[in-house]
């Protein structure tokens, strides 16, 4: 796997959970500017930990977060976040229908 596919990956989770860069460098220990130049592949001193420790930041091992840039991990990545998106809208749905039955009946 090319370093770039890796890192594009990585971005797509961030960006996907909606966390900042500052945010990843939290939680990894690091700080912002070091996380932003992984990222960026700015650097040539990105170490097997380090990929470990971004992976498991997704609850991820690295074998599973390198699976993503096969396109059957994209497969598999995209059905898990169409599932995710799917149970949120039915949590809507159901939180507007208790509301409704809230609502006075128009005779």
């Amino acid at each position: 796997m090319e370093k770039q596919d890796l890192l594009k990956i990585i971005k797509h989770l961030r960006t996907s959970e909606g966390l900042t860069h500052q945010q990843m460098a939290t939680k990894l220990g690091w700080g912002k500017q070091t996380y932003e130049r992984i990222e960026n592949g700015r650097t040539q001193n990105v170490g097997l930990d380090d990929i470990a420790q971004i992976a498991q930041v997704f609850g991820l091992t690295v074998v599973e977060l390198m699976n993503r840039a096969t396109p059957e991990g994209t497969a598999t990545a995209l059905l898990k976040e169409a599932v995710h998106l799917f149970r949120e809208a039915q949590t809507k749905v159901d939180a507007a229908e208790q509301i409704l039955k809230k609502l006075p009946k128009n005779k």
